[in-house]
């Protein structure tokens, strides 16, 4: 007998056959490599966990953290539906009021009986259902009805139950709907004079809508002239945020829309207010596609925004404010203010801060601007990479002085020079139709909901993006999640691959990530999720199918969330639930000899460490299949055999390490697959490390059948 060393080349890699590739991993869900070696990701808790003030409304595009001079540590979260600061173990919507009008007398209507008010207003085309609205004077009552300012102020945030438009009615140009929350008790007119609306920033989609018609599908998908269910002639695309510090105050902006500004003096019970509106404001942009301040010389930046004296979008325009101000953008002799358009592209996409220059991205090129002084026009443009491609604003993650992106079928670097990055897992991101992932390839139709960051802890880029899910027999998707399930990373530091998924039909938690931060004010990184099908159904009966949450990562082991139990008590009596975080991979298939000729395995010898785990009772499970001869089993996701005869090992661990022990199997075949994976069959808190682990075989001729026994 001969005892063989199972040992592994770190690292997914799909862009082989399973067999070409000997002695690698070909599927992973929840694991990294480290220093080589594979084991079990960190798990997550709810961040933000105050009493009624576990959730935002909305799903969540945009996290940015920091602290204020006084050392207080704040969370910008932007949805599509708010934008809040977390602070102190709560979110506070600080959302900006858009416009303010002052109604006729009496605008308010009622009828008995009913929790609904009809409002009067000027003109009703720029509203929608969904917007949110307030009222002064702060108290009006009649009919039975109160109608206060907020139906909860910024200050308590009682989950943003504010007034919101639920009905603009059918023909009329100058009334909406809202609840009102009170019971009339009679009908009629009511408010008096002076009443005046408050409306915040519009509501907006929390996807990109998808076209209809002839060519805007993939080819192939569905039946011939079926439209695909969900589809629209006017498509919207989702709220992107951008963001980003001006001393110890928040600057903010909606793609496609202006700027704002938040003072941390004001506190957290004050909306951000309209930059244009801050005092010395004088000629700041009106419409802008994303912003940044830079590092060193304090420049306020939009990208694909307004000329000066005109209200017209470039789309690859790039203004800067005056150096040091953040509300003075008019270009004179005394001020450094300015802009430059850019040449190669359609528009531009992104924009990044990196060592002395700041990167932009338009559909097709990478420019590099500099600052330069003012002699010489301020900043200086270079273009630094062509014929390039990026798939989203938040596609971007940056770390050790590389930029490091997706594109459209490939992953790009910047450091110093544009080049291709190798990736190895390349068919699983991008591929329509592939064998090992019953989800299919990114839903290109939601390539703005892909997203990007650092854990720099681990040498790791992180990209979350939607899987196209399969089709139906009349062509429509059936996705488990209609937002980022799935993920894969680029470990720089190992030069290597892995990926996995978030969610899971059933799961209660919400598995999915929306938006990613690694945090400057935390040891990990903080992601946003948002709900996944089932807690979406749950949630449609309290009108709240639209929540999200912030976590932690690599906190314990396992997920520690809030979820909701039945939808209402999803705000008074949120429930705490923990469980276990899946986790597996699966090597290429690789010869137990030569291949041609039988072999005996008669012992199993694991390498684990249970060393991080949370108790010393952990376990984990690993399956060797063996095969007739390579290439005779094929690769499913998570969970069952993979074509051959397998032997399935139940390790526990002894104290935290296990590496001596050995287990009997009786298992024949030429070629061989090993899988390890810990999933709810096992305890919570297992955190497992993999070795080096050891079969013991021998020969056993040339004819016959794999067994096991």
């Amino acid at each position: 007998m001969v005892v063989r060393r199972l040992e592994f080349v770190p690292g997914i890699n799909t862009s082989k056959t399973n067999y070409s590739r000997p002695g690698g991993w070909f599927y992973s869900n929840s694991v990294r490599f480290v220093q080589g070696q594979p084991e079990k990701i960190g798990g997550s808790n709810t961040l933000i966990t105050g009493q009624g003030s576990t959730a935002f409304l909305g799903i969540a595009r945009a996290i940015w953290d920091w602290s204020n001079l006084s050392g207080i540590q704040y969370i910008g979260v932007g949805t599509n539906l708010k934008y809040y600061i977390a602070r102190n173990n709560r979110y506070y919507d600080v959302t900006p009021i858009d416009s303010t009008e002052t109604l006729a007398a009496n605008p308010f209507y009622c009828v008995a009986g009913s929790t609904l008010v009809q409002v009067t207003v000027a003109d009703n085309s720029s509203l929608s259902v969904g917007d949110y609205i307030g009222f002064s004077p702060a108290s009006i009552t009649g009919n039975g009805v109160t109608i206060t300012e907020f139906a909860a102020s910024p200050a308590s945030n009682d989950y943003d139950f504010l007034y919101k438009i639920t009905e603009i009615p059918t023909g009329s140009t100058t009334t909406f709907v809202f609840d009102s929350f009170d019971t009339a008790s009679s009908t009629g007119t009511f408010g008096g004079s002076g009443v005046i609306v408050s409306y915040l920033l519009p509501s907006a989609s929390a996807t990109d809508t998808v076209l209809s018609g002839w060519g805007t599908g993939r080819w192939g998908l569905g039946n011939w002239g079926h439209t695909p269910a969900g589809s629209v002639e006017n498509p919207q695309l989702m709220r992107l945020w951008s963001q980003d510090n001006f001393g110890e105050d928040l600057v903010f902006g909606p793609r496609g829309g202006e700027l704002y500004y938040w003072d941390t003096s004001s506190g957290v019970g004050v909306r951000a207010v309209k930059l244009n509106t801050r005092p010395g404001a004088s000629d700041v942009p009106v419409i802008q596609n994303l912003m940044l301040v830079s590092d060193s010389q304090r420049f306020t930046f939009c990208f694909g925004t307004n000329p000066v004296g005109s209200t017209d979008q470039d789309p690859l325009l790039v203004r800067w404010s005056d150096q040091d101000s953040a509300t003075n953008w008019t270009p004179s002799a005394i001020s450094q203010a300015g802009g430059i358009a850019l040449s190669n592209g359609n528009k531009i996409v992104a924009a990044q801060q990196a060592r002395q220059e700041i990167l932009v991205w338009t559909d097709t090129a990478l420019f590099s601007l500099q600052y330069v002084g003012v002699d010489s026009g301020v900043w200086g443009l270079n273009i630094v990479g062509e014929n390039i491609s990026i798939m989203s604003q938040n596609s971007i993650a940056y770390s050790n002085g590389v930029a490091y992106w997706m594109g459209n079928g490939e992953f790009f670097k910047y450091d110093g020079r544009t080049q291709v990055l190798r990736c190895d897992v390349k068919n699983w991101v991008f591929d329509t139709l592939n064998s090992i992932n019953l989800r299919n390839g990114l839903d290109r139709t939601q390539k703005d909901q892909v997203c990007c960051g650092t854990n720099e802890n681990f040498g790791e880029i992180w990209w979350f993006f939607k899987g196209l899910g399969g089709v139906n027999s009349s062509g429509d998707p059936t996705n488990y999640t209609r937002y980022n399930d799935r993920y894969v990373v680029y470990n720089y530091e190992q030069d290597i691959w892995y990926f996995g998924t978030f969610s899971t039909p059933g799961a209660l938690v919400d598995g999915t990530r929306t938006a990613w931060i690694d945090s400057r004010t935390s040891n990990s990184p903080i992601a946003a999720t948002a709900p996944n099908e089932v807690s979406i159904s749950l949630r449609n009966a309290a009108g709240l199918s639209q929540i999200g949450r912030l976590v932690q990562q690599e906190i314990g082991n396992d997920i520690v969330q809030i979820v909701d139990d039945n939808g209402v008590s999803l705000f008074s009596s949120p429930v705490t639930a923990t469980q276990v975080l899946p986790a597996v991979i699966e090597s290429t298939m690789f010869d137990l000899d030569g291949g041609d000729r039988f072999m005996f395995v008669d012992r199993i010898l694991p390498d684990i460490s249970f060393d991080e785990s949370s108790q010393s009772t952990a376990s984990a499970t690993i399956i060797v299949s063996a095969h007739d001869t390579a290439g005779t089993g094929t690769h499913p996701p998570v969970g069952g055999t993979n074509g051959g005869i397998s032997a399935v090992v139940q390790v526990n661990s002894q104290g935290w390490e296990f590496t001596n022990s050995e287990y009997s199997v009786r298992m024949r075949g030429r070629a061989m697959t090993f899988r390890i994976y810990s999933d709810s069959n096992n305890s919570l808190g297992v955190k497992w490390h993999l070795g080096v682990p050891r079969i013991n075989i021998r020969a056993d001729g040339r004819r016959g059948k794999n067994v096991v026994g």
